[in-house]
């Protein structure tokens, strides 16, 4: 959800709300050695996660002059790991 407000001549103000929702699923192997470091075995795991996130924003833009803005922004994001790591 977004909007867009002008508030007289000279201010915008864009609130907004997005949420996401991720669900992973993944199979693997849990490779287990001894203290020597020597191979022992390798375990099947399998997991899975759901989790959503609501990210609002918030960002403002004032006209000192019709040729100069000053902007200011505040949001709220959210950064993914690669998907070798979530593994």
């Amino acid at each position: 959800a977004m909007a867009e407000l002008f508030v007289g001549d000279k201010l915008m103000i864009l609130p907004g709300l997005r949420y996401e929702s991720t669900r992973v699923e993944y199979d693997g192997f849990d490779v287990r050695y001894d203290g020597d470091g020597d191979y022992v075995a390798s375990l099947p795991v399998s997991g899975t996660d759901t989790y959503g996130v609501f990210m609002p924003g918030l960002h403002l833009r004032y006209a000192i002059t019709p040729e100069t803005n000053v902007r200011a922004a505040y949001t709220r994001t959210l950064a993914r790991p690669n998907y070798y790591d979530l593994v």
